[in-house]
Parts: C-alpha cells; sequence; structure tokens
C-alpha cells in the first residue's frame, strides 16, 4: 500500500518514496494515473500472461505434462465468450504444449459444451408458483 503524506507548510507531498515540491496532491495523482495507464497499454496480453505461467516449468517432452497443461489451459479457455478469440488461443496452446491444433480445438469445444450444459443448483430458475 503506497502511503501518501502531504506537508502544508512547505507545500511539499510524498508519495511512496518520491517527494515533490511542486503542483498540487491533485496533479501527482494525475501523473500516477497516467503512469499506471501507460503500463497497461504496454503489458502483455492477460491470455499470453496466464499461457506462461502455466507453462513455467513445465517439462513438455512428456505426455503427462502437456495433458496436464492442457486441462489447465482448456478451463481458461472455455470461459473466453468470443470464439475468434478462442480460436487463436488453441492455436497458442497447441505451439506451446506441441499438440496439434485440431485436437485442442476439439478439446476445447468439449469444454465449452460441458460448461453450458452444466447447470448448478444457484444457476436454475425458481419454478414456485402462487397458488390462488
Amino acid at each position: 500500500m503506497t502511503m501518501i503524506v502531504v506537508d502544508r507548510v512547505s507545500k511539499e507531498y510524498q508519495i511512496g518514496e518520491k517527494t515533490a515540491a511542486y503542483g498540487t496532491l491533485r496533479d501527482a495523482g494525475t501523473r500516477m494515473m497516467r503512469r499506471a495507464f501507460h503500463r497497461l497499454r504496454s503489458s502483455r496480453p492477460y491470455l499470453e500472461f496466464l499461457l506462461d505461467q502455466a507453462s513455467s516449468g513445465i517439462d513438455f517432452s512428456q505426455d503427462d505434462n502437456r495433458r496436464q497443461f492442457l486441462a489447465k489451459m482448456l478451463a481458461v479457455a472455455a470461459r473466453i465468450p468470443e470464439a475468434t478469440a478462442r480460436d487463436q488461443f488453441a492455436d497458442r496452446i497447441a505451439h506451446k504444449a506441441r499438440i496439434t491444433e485440431e485436437v485442442v480445438r476439439s478439446e476445447i469445444r468439449k469444454a465449452a459444451v460441458n460448461r453450458k450444459t452444466t447447470v448448478g443448483a444457484t444457476e436454475l430458475p425458481s419454478l414456485a408458483c402462487a397458488v390462488t
């Protein structure tokens, strides 16, 4: 958590480790937001990050490791709403795990269908009717 300290006498403020004596606290906040926005815009896409995290430390020369990696990524891919994004993600998974694209796509379709057809108790609509 970043701490903000304001000295009203010298009109300085300190945000974390940095001290500034110009502008207002609002200016500092604006600069911080601009930097944060720039970092966010220049960061890696979220799905790429997930792929890298899941594949780190995995030896893909072993079939069991590939299957485990595929199982992890299927759960992620099944939640991607857009078909084109899901297809691109399947290509990335196939490339990382050295599995054919067709196999990955068919597994993602199966996972997506299973996710859609599985309805939990909290998702069931209430069928209670008022009797008059």
